[in-house]
């Protein structure tokens, strides 16, 4: 798998994303599913979301994570490939 990729499952798996999103068949269907979810969302939407989850999605129960720049450039780019 390419480096970007590697890094990017990493932030997924120690921030414990798994425990509440399925990803490639895996994990706890509490939130959305996120593959595919380039279709439904862009970065910009992505990182508001970790930073403010309530108020992109009234009513989420997904708490709010203060990513470093490099971390959050490596988690939504993870995402987005999905």
């Amino acid at each position: 798998a390419p480096q970007e990729a590697v890094e990017g499952a990493m932030v997924y798996q120690n921030n414990k994303c798994g425990s509440c999103h399925v990803v490639n068949g895996a994990g706890v269907q509490m939130g959305p599913p996120l593959n595919g979810i380039a279709k439904r969302r862009d970065r910009k939407w992505l990182e508001g979301h970790f930073n403010e989850p309530q108020k992109f999605s009234p009513g989420s129960v997904m708490p709010p994570y203060r990513f470093n720049p490099k971390d959050m450039e490596r988690i939504t780019s993870y995402l987005l490939q999905l």
